[in-house]
């Protein structure tokens, strides 16, 4: 499970150094991503625009807004355990801990079943000048694990955004049917050496 809590917690930092690269495919139509593979689709908030362009491996969708500024992200992993969204909030929070955030306790979420809790790498200083502020949410179905990601410059934009991220959370709709998980992708293999 610690694992799998770190996955959550880079996926985290992906959002933090905003990096936009080429990764998992996403399909979009409107407002609306679907993933066939992840068995989810989401629809994403109004006045958000949305981006099949990822950062991360299993990071599936981007979701940016400009004022105030914001950004969430949807992922997914295979998980090797048979931990719930409970556990993976407290292992991911943990974690993040270790690392330096300040993290609140996790809490479910009453209109999904959902774990989540907010954090940021502000701690006790009066500047929070580059700062992120940030609140993450878990879903468990089968072997899949989905997380939501918020992440904003202030604790004032994170509050003004988070009928946002509730409105995204409660449109995320998993396929339950028993499909199987993606495989995951084998590391690539190293070249052999020259003889």
């Amino acid at each position: 499970m610690a694992v799998r809590s770190v996955f959550f917690a880079a996926a985290a930092f992906a959002l933090i150094a905003s990096l936009v690269s080429d990764g998992a495919r996403a399909e979009i139509e409107g407002d609306r991503f679907t993933s066939d593979d992840w068995h989810v689709t989401l629809r994403a908030p109004s006045h958000w625009q949305i981006s099949e362009r990822t950062s991360y491996p299993n990071v599936l969708l981007w979701m940016t807004h400009a004022e105030p500024e914001g950004r969430m992200l949807l992922s997914a992993e295979v998980r090797g355990d048979d931990g719930d969204a409970e556990a993976y909030a407290k292992a991911t929070s943990a974690v993040l801990v270790q690392l330096g955030f300040t993290v609140r306790a996790p809490q479910r979420h009453a209109a999904t079943g959902a774990y989540y809790f907010d954090f940021d790498n502000c701690g006790d200083s009066t500047d929070c000048t580059g700062k992120v502020f940030m609140r993450q949410a878990f879903l468990v179905s089968g072997k899949i694990g989905y997380a939501l990601t918020l992440a904003t410059p202030d604790v004032h934009s994170r509050g003004r955004l988070l009928r946002a991220f509730d409105f995204a959370l409660t449109h995320i709709q998993i396929d339950r049917t028993g499909a199987a998980a993606p495989q995951p992708t084998p590391p690539p293999t190293p070249p052999e050496p020259p003889k």
